[in-house]
């Protein structure tokens, strides 16, 4: 028999009280803490200091952990544009646009399609130090990722269809560096200043693209895809798994000899292209210090005084920046001026970069000029020397918050001295910096010859000696 309707009802209300009073008890604050296992109540230890193992062909592999669930992996070669010899300059370039193409083990096509199923991404660089591969990904695909790389490394291959994909890119990258005042001048500033060595271009000289071929390129890989040449380094991954995967995939690898070059020996000089009839591009600058100098704390902080850009997003510099003060003063036209500050691992610039127009750029390169001479006469009020020190502080700290500067960091330090520095102990030096150390410093930077470069619209541009 069916229950009647008031049992029914009844029995219904019963039970939407009886949800009702668990939905509110699930709502009310706790009183007392939850058990919890042992476990839980542990917090997740990471180890976010460097470890660094050398293994028995040469290479240097680097990791830190900090827990995050996307990892970076870097694999450099002391194989920058500094090394090339005079017959094969402009061959890192090629080499660089050469990083993923089709190997011996895999073809391009399969490297991308694995990559993408791994979550992850690849981009090479080169600078004049260092070549590099270098890569994002999830956490858990380190193998993934690392199967895919190793091969262009272990067993390249220059076939002459890719070559010629790799040719295309060269011009195209070049086509782009023309367009670009500011990237053809830094190019020109190099080469009067180094000559060769630190002098040589990142970038294939148009004549000289077609003329290497796969047997060039295989030879120079060759002879510097060795261990003595190779560095690693993964930020947020186990350091004993990375180890384990090096091994075996890079183990095979010969040692080699590690890279040798000659002192860079800095010189004076000074070149001026028309380039076009709109803005005067312009560089001035003299020897700095390098990566590894006693004197880096301080030319950093004395760049940070003349004004390095701008550090408010909508604002302007001319408040923080005596480059920009002074200049701003002799011109109302288009303006952009910043102190440079280029380092490499046993030598450095040091000056300024102004664009202006082609009328105003002498007085705007004077300006600057005079501002590090006042500098050097001791003209630097303490708040400025503090100011200035605690940006350059700010820079470092910042620098170790970022995955893909802290890794780009650990790897010029340890693939170029063998050793690495905690950005803590640089905060050191910085804070030792003195006015009396900013004062010689500035004294010596134009004290001999300079180093200037003009493009762009160089009709009514100054030569250095008409600037002191």
């Amino acid at each position: 028999m069916l229950p009647n309707r008031g049992q029914f009802v009844a029995s219904s209300l019963k039970k939407t009280l009886q949800a009702a009073s668990r939905s509110y008890a699930a709502a009310v604050p706790l009183t007392d803490a939850l058990e919890e296992s042992s476990d839980l109540r542990q917090p997740r230890k990471y180890a976010g200091d460097v470890k660094i193992t050398k293994l028995e062909n040469g290479i240097n592999v680097a990791s830190y952990d900090n827990g995050g669930s996307v990892s970076r992996l870097s694999i450099a070669l002391n194989t920058g544009s500094r090394h090339e010899t005079n017959s094969l300059q402009g061959i890192t370039h090629l080499l660089k646009n050469a990083s993923f193409i089709t190997n011996n083990e895999r073809t391009s096509l399969r490297t991308v399609r694995e990559i993408q199923q791994a979550g992850g991404s690849l981009e090479c660089a080169a600078s004049r130090e260092l070549l590099s591969r270098n890569a994002i990904f999830l956490r858990t695909k380190l193998g993934e990722v690392f199967e895919n790389v190793a091969p262009g490394l272990t067993s390249p291959l220059f076939n002459s269809w890719d070559l010629s994909e790799v040719k295309a890119h060269c011009h195209a990258e070049n086509s782009t560096l023309a367009s670009n005042g500011t990237a053809v001048n830094l190019e020109m500033l190099h080469k009067v200043a180094y000559r060769n060595g630190l002098g040589n271009s990142l970038y294939c000289d148009e004549l000289r693209v077609g003329s290497f071929s796969p047997s060039h390129m295989d030879e120079f890989a060759k002879s510097n895809y060795v261990g003595e040449r190779l560095t690693i380094v993964g930020s947020d991954v186990d350091h004993d798994e990375l180890l384990r995967y090096v091994k075996e995939l890079l183990g095979n690898l010969p040692r080699g000899q590690a890279v040798q070059s000659a002192p860079q020996k800095y010189h004076s000089g000074e070149v001026h292209k028309h380039t076009s009839n709109g803005l005067t591009y312009a560089s001035l600058v003299a020897e700095g210090a390098g990566l590894f100098h006693a004197d880096l704390p301080t030319v950093t902080v004395l760049q940070r005084i003349l004004g390095s850009g701008q550090y408010v997003k909508w604002g302007s510099n001319t408040l923080s920046s005596r480059l920009n003060k002074a200049a701003s003063a002799v011109t109302q036209g288009p303006l952009l001026i910043n102190s440079l500050n280029l380092s490499y691992s046993d030598s450095g610039l040091f000056g300024f970069h102004a664009i202006a127009e082609a009328q105003t750029i002498t007085p705007v390169l004077k300006s600057a000029v005079g501002q590090v001479g006042a500098i050097a006469k001791g003209e630097v009020t303490a708040e400025e020397l503090q100011r200035a020190k605690t940006q350059a502080r700010g820079g470092v700290l910042m620098l170790s918050e970022s995955n893909e500067q802290r890794v780009d960091d650990i790897t010029k330090q340890i693939a170029l001295n063998g050793t690495y520095t905690d950005p803590m102990q640089a905060l050191d030096s910085i804070d030792q910096v003195s006015l009396d150390s900013v004062t010689q410093v500035a004294k010596r930077i134009f004290k001999g010859e300079p180093s200037l470069a003009v493009t762009g619209d160089t009709s009514s541009a100054p030569y250095a000696d008409e600037l002191f």
